[in-house]
């Protein structure tokens, strides 16, 4: 025996479930619970194999133990501060220094953009923001004519 169910019946205009409508929608709802666990169950397993690291270099690039820097055992210059005002500093190995402080055995005697000069002790020991890159000037070349020295860099003619 089959029921129909009148449009629009019943509080404000929703419509009446039978009772097999109720059983069939918790059917789907079942449904959707089991679909769900099988792709959780699945997505763990893909993510429990071993997969390789897309950071890292083919296996025929990776550097051999030679080509490893060596590390330098001893202070080194994180960071400096050369304020217009006031004191410079600098950052030495994670202790902020300041011009005429101390650090270890040692006094911090000048700070500029690129340095940190330490005495102490063993003598004088430059500590370089940027260990193994040198600042050098750059020559004129032969091209630049009297014209272009004149006017300085960025400004209009």
């Amino acid at each position: 025996m089959k029921k129909d169910i009148a449009p629009n019946s019943g509080l404000h205009g929703k419509q009446n479930l039978s009772r097999d409508g109720v059983f069939s929608a918790i059917s789907v709802v079942n449904q959707s619970v089991c679909l769900f666990a099988i792709f959780m169950l699945f997505a763990a397993s893909v993510s429990s194999q071993t997969l390789a690291d897309p950071t890292q270099p083919p296996g025929g690039y990776v550097a051999s133990d030679n080509d490893v820097p060596t590390v330098t055992v001893g202070p080194a210059l994180d960071s400096v501060l050369v304020p217009k005002n006031g004191a410079p500093l600098a950052i030495i190995s994670g202790k902020t220094v300041r011009v005429g402080e101390s650090y270890g055995e040692n006094r911090l005697i000048r700070v500029t953009e690129r340095e940190a000069v330490l005495e102490g002790p063993a003598g004088i020991e430059r500590l370089l923001l940027t260990p193994g890159i040198e600042k050098i000037g750059i020559e004129p070349t032969k091209h630049e004519t009297k014209a272009s020295k004149a006017v300085p860099s960025g400004s209009k003619p």
